[in-house]
């Protein structure tokens, strides 16, 4: 679907972007290639579904916090 598409790439360009902020601050980062991007929609989409009147944010912020957090490896 190219809602999923366009969404799913937001979603992706926003945690990278965080990921980078963390990196850099804290050194460590979520682990983004550990879901696929059907499994980060269908968690969206869920949120979504039970958080009618959040923000698609919040949903992707949600889905952030379910990702691994990994350290700086040397």
């Amino acid at each position: 679907m190219t809602s999923d598409l366009v969404y799913g790439s937001w979603a992706q360009g926003f945690m990278a972007g965080w990921n980078y902020a963390l990196f850099s601050e804290y050194h460590f980062y979520r682990d983004l290639g550990v879901k696929s991007a059907d499994e980060e929609n269908f968690h969206i989409r869920q949120y979504c579904d039970a958080h009618p009147l959040a923000t698609f944010v919040e949903a992707v912020i949600d889905l952030w916090f379910t990702l691994p957090l990994k350290p700086q490896s040397n």
